[in-house]
């Protein structure tokens, strides 16, 4: 049976796990993030593109990601001399998209984040050089940009506890 492949996307995702993808959900809720990223091209036009980062000091989980669901690899420079080195993880456009659909169900803190992504992705669909965006899809995704760095932002949230100090709700 031929492997079904997802158009731009290098790796075959529909062999991986759920344990894995829920493995892959837990590690961009905690060590990743999700951004919508500007570049500039040499014409002065910008376009923006979703990417997904999982950032860690051990390369183990750096190599287990790119061996499992593709995407690259970079070592990060030290800031500071004091800090370890790290390696960053990523996935950009429909790889990225194809991650964060295999993610969606597994994600506990980045799920709005990620239905705004996918939100911004669905905004590629049909334009091309030969056919240019309209000024009304250009405004639409300027503003999944404005929302996913909003959702970005840390929230003031409060714990509920019971009499035991169990946490039982988180009021925000």
């Amino acid at each position: 049976m031929a492997r079904p492949k997802i158009r731009g996307v290098q790796n075959d995702l529909s062999q991986i796990s759920v344990i894995d993808w829920a493995r892959l959900a837990a590690y961009i809720d905690g060590e990743g993030h999700i951004a919508l990223n500007e570049n500039k091209m040499s014409n002065g036009k910008r376009y923006a593109y979703l990417r997904v980062i999982v950032t860690n000091t051990d390369p183990r989980l750096i190599i287990w990601l790119q061996r499992m669901f593709g995407g690259g690899v970079v070592r990060v420079e030290r800031q500071q001399a004091q800090h370890r080195r790290a390696f960053k993880w990523t996935a950009s456009c429909r790889h990225a998209e194809a991650i964060l659909r295999g993610c969606l169900p597994y994600f506990i803190m980045k799920r709005d984040q990620a239905d705004i992504a996918l939100a911004f992705q669905e905004t590629l669909r049909g334009y091309h050089r030969w056919k240019p965006r309209p000024e009304d899809v250009s405004d639409l995704r300027t503003q999944y940009r404005e929302q996913l760095l909003k959702a970005r932002e840390p929230r003031d949230i409060q714990i509920v506890r019971d009499e035991d100090g169990n946490a039982v709700d988180i009021l925000q």
